[in-house]
């Protein structure tokens, strides 16, 4: 099977393990790719609770209990999972990985990602899952100066860049342009628009 963007994005972080930068990288991916989260059983209703699956680790060296939300990037992955866990089909919801994050944060279970099924395959503990949904969450301060001037966007970050491809690609379709440009205000704050 091709390497998914994921895949790529963990690669990167296993590769450099103290490069922040790449660690961020993983969970942005992570949070903005459509992940296959396993369930127990199909929803009753239309809008009802998911009940995930949960993958439960005895951990011997703490002595407790680890549980694992199991997601995987594709649905090949999931069907091969399904296949040695049960050997049978097995129900699961197609979500943003931002969401799951969100939904799982604060219950005491981390994310198991492609368990078993791809170079990606990696177990996030809980905290991990909380401090994503937090950073998720965080919302930029408004400001209160009226917008008096635009210019071009000369000088942009490369990880600026980088994320703006990401994720214009991911959104092709949806719009004919994009205009990207730099906004001056009346309380002497600059940002990009």
């Amino acid at each position: 099977m091709a390497m998914t963007p994921l895949d790529e994005a963990h690669a990167g972080m296993m590769d450099n393990p103290d490069d922040d930068g790449l660690r961020l990288k993983f969970y942005r991916r992570l949070a903005d790719t459509t992940l296959f989260l396993l369930l127990t059983r199909e929803p009753e209703t239309e809008g009802a609770p998911l009940d995930p699956e949960i993958l439960e680790i005895d951990n011997k060296e703490t002595a407790n209990i680890e549980r694992y939300a199991l997601v995987f990037d594709t649905e090949e992955r999931l069907a091969a999972f399904a296949t040695s866990y049960k050997n049978e089909a097995l129900p699961y919801a197609a979500l943003p990985g931002r969401v799951i994050a969100q939904a799982i944060a604060g219950q005491g279970v981390g994310l198991a990602v492609n368990l078993d099924t791809a170079v990606s395959s990696i177990l996030l503990p809980k905290e991990a899952m909380d401090w994503l949904s937090d950073t998720l969450a965080a919302e930029p301060e408004a400001g209160e100066g009226t917008l008096i001037a635009i210019a071009p966007p000369v000088g942009l970050p490369d990880g600026l860049i980088e994320g703006l491809e990401e994720k214009l690609v991911s959104a092709a379709g949806l719009a004919s342009h994009a205009v990207f440009v730099k906004g001056t205000y009346s309380d002497a704050r600059e940002g990009w628009l």
